[in-house]
């Protein structure tokens, strides 16, 4: 159980983290009955600032380099595959 924490010094992640269990445990019980249902509400504007954008900004378009490769490489293995049956009898002794 915790009777008290410094937040000064933790770090974002952590902070977050220490956020989000707080609001797991505010949650399971009543918060007005808290009388914390005030901040309760405010508490989605604070993850919207700590939390990081993991996301790339060229990801999609190595993911759209990525699949015209590989309908490439599809199109050259089915094209060579097709090579292979011909309608020449003679070709073959």
């Amino acid at each position: 159980m915790i009777n008290n924490i410094s937040l000064q010094p933790l770090r974002n992640g952590a902070y977050i983290q220490f956020l989000t269990d707080t609001l797991h445990i505010v949650s399971k019980n009543n918060a007005e009955a808290l009388n914390v249902s005030a901040k309760l509400s405010a508490t989605d504007e604070i993850e919207k600032l700590f939390k990081i954008n993991h996301s790339s900004l060229v990801t999609a378009k190595i993911e759209n380099l990525e699949r015209r490769r590989d309908d490439a490489t599809t199109r050259i293995s089915l094209h060579v595959q097709s090579l292979t049956y011909s309608a020449d009898t003679h070709s073959k002794t």
